[in-house]
């Protein structure tokens, strides 16, 4: 019985968070204010803005590594829709997806 109860206690727990790691450049600069959202379907999507260096890191709760659509969104340019592979644990260790956007 206690055992059945850990494996309860242990299965409501959610998992760990996933972080996409983007950094967007116009003309091989950092953008700061980008929207970058991530959609793994639907009910599980986050966005947040870059930061002045122009990296946005977006935790994601979501069990499986692939699959979500990344976009990649600013006024006055281009939208970038990717499917991203590189959702990972850890933002040290986690690949960085490089975004270039073009003006309209």
């Amino acid at each position: 019985m206690v055992r059945f109860a850990w494996l309860l206690l242990l299965a409501a727990c959610p998992a760990p968070p996933h972080y996409l790691i983007a950094d967007v450049l116009v003309g091989n600069r950092p953008v700061e204010g980008a929207l970058v959202a991530v959609d793994c379907g639907p009910s599980v999507n986050a966005a947040l803005r870059t930061d002045d260096s122009g990296r946005a890191r977006v935790p994601v709760r979501y069990s499986n590594t692939g699959g979500c659509a990344v976009v990649v969104a600013m006024p006055g340019y281009e939208t970038q829709r990717v499917v991203a592979a590189s959702l990972c644990t850890t933002t040290s260790a986690c690949p960085r997806m490089q975004f270039e956007l073009e003006p309209r």
